[in-house]
């Protein structure tokens, strides 16, 4: 587990580039294929959005699938930005936030160019070269806040829960498929994307589980109340059921019989994270990822 582990969140932490996707995707099928466990990738290419579902296993013969996040995102630039993973909305108005700052940051780089040259023509040579060099510094600068920095420690979101995936599925089960979901850190289309994939069949997501004594949380719609009632000794006795309406703001909504698997606190009747995102998540507990393998081992060893 642990070697799992610091593959996935120490030298494949930053999963939010093409390249670092692939990278990370080639890197475990060549081991999965070693193993002679089947893979494949759900290849999706919209306009502005190209996706890459990593899926392990057998989808049309599971009757139960795993998922979480694949993607990473940018590094958090709000001071006390919390992630909600069952409240959608608030996660992409954040993320506008972010990404109207950076674009702010950004434009501001380039007011500072504009300001430091305007009387470019009457400096000396010496001046003038020094200009040149500051003016490189600051172009890359705004560059790289236009395209948002990547955040590279991502420990609870989602690093040990694809490790936990990882570790569970090397033993192959028949009726078990999981899916690294591509396209989830900024908004759920990746979740929209899996959906139709996963039509009558059990949904387990994972999503942030959390690090020292943090409590473990079964989410669900109210529609699925009788199905979570099979998992309360297995996954958690902590169950949450969301009505209609919040059911709809979650990635939740696109799974008939999904349930979400998750940790943090409750603060105004919505689950919270701290941390995500920022430099901060790279804590682990080892006997914790110890303990919710074991949990989530018991959940495939469940027939349904």
């Amino acid at each position: 587990m642990k070697d799992t582990f610091v593959d996935v969140a120490v030298f494949l932490g930053n999963r939010r580039s093409r390249k670092n996707k692939i990278k990370f995707i080639n890197y475990f099928r060549n081991i999965y294929n070693n193993k002679k466990i089947k893979t494949d990738i759900i290849y999706l290419k919209q306009k502005i959005n190209e996706s890459f579902h990593f899926v392990v296993g057998d989808l049309k013969r599971a009757k139960k699938v795993v998922i979480t996040p694949l993607d990473t995102g940018s590094k958090m630039l709000l001071p006390f930005y919390k992630y909600h993973p069952t409240d959608s909305k608030s996660n992409f108005a954040s993320e506008i936030l972010n990404t109207t700052i950076y674009i702010v940051l950004s434009l501001f780089m380039v007011l500072i160019l504009l300001l430091i040259n305007r009387n470019y023509n009457s400096y000396k040579l010496a001046i003038k070269v020094l200009l040149i060099v500051l003016d490189f510094i600051l172009a890359i600068i705004a560059f790289g806040l236009i395209k948002n920095h990547d955040n590279k420690n991502n420990y609870n979101r989602n690093s040990q829960s694809i490790a936990l995936m990882i570790e569970n599925s090397y033993k192959s089960y028949i009726d078990v498929a999981y899916i690294f979901v591509d396209q989830t850190a900024m908004m759920n289309l990746g979740y929209q994307q899996v959906q139709k994939y996963l039509k009558n069949r059990e949904v387990l997501l994972l999503d942030c589980l959390g690090v020292g004594s943090e409590k473990l949380f079964l989410v669900t719609s109210e529609a699925n109340s009788n199905m979570v009632n099979n998992y309360k000794d297995i996954l958690t006795d902590e169950v949450i059921l969301l009505n209609k309406e919040e059911t709809e703001n979650s990635p939740l909504k696109y799974f008939e019989k999904g349930m979400m698997l998750t940790s943090g606190a409750i603060n105004k009747n919505r689950i919270e994270v701290s941390d995500t995102r920022t430099i901060k998540d790279q804590q682990i507990d080892f006997d914790r990822l110890n303990f919710l393998n074991e949990k989530l081992l018991k959940y495939i060893n469940y027939k349904i």
